[in-house]
């Protein structure tokens, strides 16, 4: 009997170092670059990396999503936040495939999940609610509230779609 539901959507949390692999002359992370390349995103993980910690201050960061104009039904997320008591640089990703490419995407989803340094989560289901809201734009912009130090950050959803 074939399959009544697919699970095409994935959500999970890493570190920011596992999107890359390597200590000092470090490369993107083989497993999600194959993803990326295979959904026509033009990513460069090594970059991302070093943006994350160039360039975003703790208590800061946006969402990123990622997709292409050819088939918009494949498309990766990540949440960039910078939480103030995260010491292990935690960051949510998400990922939805069409169901042509499912099990290409799942077998190189659990290869990064696995090669990961923390693994945090990981979830594969049909409907990934973790997933879709971080991908709706009506939550954004987003009010992140550290009353205890009086500080606020307005998250916001940037949309990039490869050509």
């Amino acid at each position: 009997m074939g399959k009544i539901v697919e699970a095409l959507e994935f959500h999970g949390c890493v570190s920011m170092p596992d999107f890359t692999i390597g200590e000092y002359d470090y490369v993107a992370n083989p497993f999600l670059q194959e993803i990326l390349d295979e959904f026509g995103i033009d990513l460069d993980l090594k970059d991302f990396h070093d943006r994350y910690f160039d360039d975003i201050k703790i208590g800061n960061g946006d969402v990123f999503l990622y997709s292409n104009q050819r088939n918009s039904e494949n498309l990766f997320v990540v949440d960039l936040f910078r939480d103030i008591d995260d010491q292990l640089d935690s960051i949510s990703f998400g990922i939805r495939c069409e169901k042509t490419l499912h099990p290409f995407v799942r077998k190189r989803v659990l290869r990064f999940f696995d090669s990961a340094s923390c693994q945090f989560s990981l979830e594969e289901s049909s409907h990934s609610q973790k997933l879709r809201k971080m991908i709706d734009k009506g939550n954004y912009p987003k009010l992140i509230e550290y009353p205890e130090c009086n500080r606020t950050y307005l998250q916001q959803l940037h949309h990039i779609v490869s050509t």
